[in-house]
């Protein structure tokens, strides 16, 4: 679905910015938005981090992201 409304979905998305796994975000998609002014922050696999700082930097991106979907879980079930 989102291959077929990237460029409405990237739109509503304009001067955001969207944290999520780079494996759910294809090149084209990244590019879409980033022509909106979306700031787009893929979350590396652990295996990919290479130094304590960049470990650093992910880990707080990987717990927002974790808080984010909690907040979201919790508002679907209500």
């Amino acid at each position: 679905m989102l291959k077929e409304k990237k460029e409405d979905f990237a739109e509503r998305l304009k001067g955001e910015t969207v944290i999520a796994d780079k494996g759910y975000v294809s090149k084209d998609f990244a590019e879409e938005m980033e022509r909106r002014g979306v700031v787009f922050i893929a979350v590396k696999r652990e295996n990919i981090i290479k130094s304590d700082e960049e470990a650093e930097y992910y880990g707080f991106l990987s717990r927002l992201r974790k808080k984010i979907e909690t907040l979201f879980s919790v508002a679907d079930n209500r």
